[in-house]
């Protein structure tokens, strides 16, 4: 029990549609939920372990999607780097599955320039 509410102070939690889907989100090795001072190039890391097929992993910035992989497997990685910043940018993760099944992450909080 300590440990879920441990995550949830932290903001490390992500939701899922259902599947036990596994994702492990860093920037530059802060975990996702955290917060880091990064003016220069981002370094994002997601590895996803799933019970389908992964069809699509999405980088989403801003709201907006920066850039997403095509899967075809049930583990996967991402590994981007993001040289544009704005003064506070926030990144998370959207994995779906080829049945359809979702997971999202807690957001990272950069602040940049």
């Amino acid at each position: 029990r300590t440990s879920v509410f441990d995550a949830m102070k932290h903001r490390r939690c992500y939701a899922t549609t259902g599947a036990p889907i596994a994702v492990d989100f860093q920037i530059d090795g802060v975990p996702m939920g955290g917060e880091l001072e990064n003016k220069g190039i981002r370094h994002l890391e997601c590895k996803v372990k799933a019970p389908a097929t992964v069809e699509r992993i999405y980088v989403v910035k801003n709201g907006e999607i920066l850039t997403w992989k095509a899967c075809d497997s049930k583990v996967e990685e991402l590994d981007f780097k993001d040289n544009k910043s704005l003064p506070v940018d926030s990144y998370y993760i959207k994995v779906v599955l080829s049945d359809m099944e979702t997971a999202w992450v807690s957001p990272i909080f950069v602040h940049g320039e």
